[in-house]
């Protein structure tokens, strides 16, 4: 089909199943219940709707425009969309898995409650974004630009991140668990309180950022710039930050270093703990808990407190 228009028509329980739809521009429409399943979606213009449910199942997706649309309850399955851009209105519960998006551009969107896991993401930008719980789950960004936005407690829960940028962000009480974060610009944003257990920071820019009381016991610090950077009460047990100078922060005040390993500039932030130096060295001599043989023995992480 080429060149579809709807115009203020009202739509309920419309499916296209292996359509191939050139050129669809849909106006002022009242829809519930769309759903594009195994097609094709190609220079598509969305303006001024109101639709409650849609589904884009393993449809190709480019050159789509969303504008001023009010839009609930969004699934997208294996879905490839290129140059897709969205622009004001309203999203809520939109979940997004195992898709690709290329040159997306989201601006002056309200969005609540965005869940995307095992996606792709290259080339992203949001601007002006409000609302809140935002979810990247195991997926791949990659130069993807969220600076400047209120994003508190959002998730990137075993995500890769490359050559992103979430300068003056506010992601405090945000989950980075077990994530790997290259080349990405963290400037002046907000990790207070922040999960980032076990993640992989490599040559990332956290000048002037705020980490206190951050969780990051077993993290990886790799090249980092921390320059002041305040890591006051921020948990670092058996990190290893021996590339990253953490003298150069500003505030670095009850920050936890127990097990960590350090470079030799570092010596004067540790603060020993005596309680852990203590259990430490009981576990030495008696060595009890999980052998040092069993797959589980690589999950204990130093710095005490491991069966107690």
């Amino acid at each position: 089909m080429d060149n579809v228009k709807v115009i203020a028509s009202n739509i309920d329980e419309l499916t296209f199943i292996n359509c191939n739809i050139n050129q669809f521009i849909m106006q002022d429409c009242l829809a519930k219940n769309l759903r594009f399943q195994q097609g094709e979606l190609r220079a598509s213009h969305w303006q001024r709707c109101l639709i409650e449910g849609m589904v884009l199942e393993k449809t190709q997706i480019a050159q789509m425009r969303i504008s001023d649309v009010q839009l609930a309850n969004w699934v997208a399955l294996s879905l490839p969309a290129t140059d897709f851009t969205v622009s004001g209105g309203k999203f809520k519960d939109a979940s997004w898995f195992a898709s690709r998006i290329e040159q997306g551009r989201w601006q002056q969107v309200e969005i609540h409650r965005l869940a995307m896991s095992q996606c792709e993401l290259e080339d992203v930008v949001w601007q002006d974004i409000s609302g809140g719980h935002a979810v990247w789950n195991q997926c791949e960004l990659n130069q993807v630009v969220l600076s400047g936005l209120s994003l508190p407690g959002s998730s990137f829960y075993r995500s890769r991140l490359t050559h992103c940028d979430l300068c003056g962000s506010n992601l405090a009480h945000g989950v980075f668990t077990r994530s790997q974060l290259s080349d990405c610009q963290l400037s002046g944003a907000n990790l207070t309180a922040c999960m980032a257990d076990n993640a992989q920071f490599v040559r990332c820019n956290f000048v002037g950022a705020t980490m206190a009381t951050a969780q990051m016991a077993g993290c990886s610090l790799q090249h980092c710039r921390v320059s002041g950077c305040d890591l006051s009460q921020a948990d670092l047990r058996a990190a290893d930050v021996s590339t990253t100078p953490l003298h150069e922060a500003a505030q670095t005040a009850g920050v936890r270093l127990h097990g960590a390993t350090l470079g030799p500039a570092e010596q004067t932030v540790v603060k020993e703990e005596p309680v852990l130096t203590t259990v430490d060295a009981w576990y030495q001599y008696y060595q009890p808990g999980i052998p040092s043989d069993s797959p589980l023995s690589s999950q204990v992480l130093p710095g005490g407190s491991r069966n107690v």
